[in-house]
């Protein structure tokens, strides 16, 4: 009986390697294909320069209409904080000074719509006495503590022999001569200076709607916002002060 044949000659192996060896190359051919995007697949997925440039475009004019509006609200967000804190500060000095019975009569006399100021001027400086104070000027030299490039009420308020301070927080206060009331501006000398932002009128006043001494010889009992101006006069250049609204929000 012959023999099976169980092995394998040399140029069997040889043959078998080599074929192995081309189904491992066309393996892993077909593999890199399937793990490769196809070019149609990339066209897809890209985007041409005009798209790009368009896309660009459309961001940029939506940030122009939009970015300066919410840098005006946070604006004036910060100077309605600022007003808030100063007319409570205000208000917190005026009860002091009443309950230490140290306010007098705003007008002693009233002719041509205007007080005399003397008492005015006592007032004043009772509430100046209830702050810190790093600048004083009650020397014709107003101008040295509220800034008389910014606006002035009616444009012509107040003048240098009104009295004025720097408190130590930084806010300036003005005595307003003749038309009894004050004013503030929140962040003294610095920009912008204008009615309505960083500046701000408070009357001395026997009720909310009541100012003392116009018409009525009284003694001021709290201060009185203004009502608000919602267009462009001499005691508002920006045509935007909400004075009473402001506090009340």
């Amino acid at each position: 009986m012959q023999n099976k044949k169980t092995g394998f000659t040399l140029a069997e192996m040889l043959i078998a390697k080599r074929e192995r060896g081309k189904m491992s190359l066309l393996n892993l051919s077909r593999t890199r294909e399937l793990k490769a995007p196809s070019n149609r697949f990339l066209k897809q997925c890209a985007f041409t320069l005009a798209e790009v440039l368009i896309t660009l475009g459309i961001i940029g004019i939506v940030a122009a209409l939009t970015i300066p509006t919410l840098m005006q609200n946070y604006q004036d967000n910060q100077f309605k904080t600022a007003y808030k804190q100063a007319y409570s500060e205000a208000c917190n000095a005026l009860d002091k000074i009443a309950a230490d019975g140290a306010l007098e009569y705003i007008c002693t006399t009233y002719t041509g719509g205007l007080c005399d100021g003397s008492t005015n001027s006592n007032n004043f400086d009772s509430f100046k006495n209830e702050f810190k104070v790093i600048k004083d000027c009650s020397s014709n030299n107003n101008s040295q503590c509220w800034d008389s490039t910014g606006d002035l009420y009616t444009g012509f308020w107040p003048q240098a022999a009104q009295k004025a301070f720097i408190d130590g927080s930084g806010k300036a206060w003005t005595m307003i001569s003749g038309l009894n009331f004050i004013a503030v501006d929140t962040n003294g000398p610095k920009a912008p200076n204008k009615y309505g932002k960083d500046r701000f009128p408070l009357a001395w006043a026997t009720a909310a709607n009541n100012w003392a001494g116009v018409p009525n010889l009284a003694t001021p009992r709290i201060f009185a916002p203004f009502d608000d101006v919602t267009s462009v006069t001499t005691t508002c250049s920006t045509g935007d002060c909400l004075f009473k609204t402001w506090l009340q929000k």
